[in-house]
């Protein structure tokens, strides 16, 4: 608390041990979706083990359409086919028990700040809107 860090987490991982073998029939078809371990390069065991225990990397799957994401897991095929979490572009989607969760991410629902001043952003544009009409 002394530092500011209010909910910290501590990790213990065994850096004796191997990566991880994690048998196909665990984990999402690979020519039906891509899996964030798919889009990963862990160079170190160590590192590929720590996030497959703490974010399940191996089962959470990369997915565009949300309508396609929700279905799977309100259908129960999710289960099946070993997606334990889909993430669209705005979305997460999972499920705890047998509640489906759709969360959108925290970032997507807070206002944009502007980069520069907006008083010089307007009369940019301003001197845009003239240079076009003239």
């Amino acid at each position: 608390k002394e530092c500011g860090m209010n909910n910290l987490s501590i990790q213990s991982v065994d850096f004796n041990r191997g990566r991880y073998n994690i048998p196909v029939e665990k984990v999402p078809n690979q020519t039906e979706f891509t899996s964030i371990e798919s889009v990963l390069e862990c160079k170190h065991d160590v590192v590929f083990n720590f996030l497959v225990d703490s974010a399940g990397i191996e089962r959470a799957v990369l997915m565009k359409d949300e309508r396609e994401a929700r279905g799977m897991f309100y259908s129960g095929a999710a289960k099946q086919k070993q997606v334990a979490v889909a993430y669209t572009f705005h979305r997460k989607i999972f499920m705890t028990g047998q509640v489906v969760r759709d969360e959108a991410f925290k970032s997507y629902n807070q206002a944009q700040r502007l980069g520069t001043d907006p008083k010089a952003q307007i009369a940019s544009m301003e001197n845009r809107v003239k240079e076009k009409q003239s």
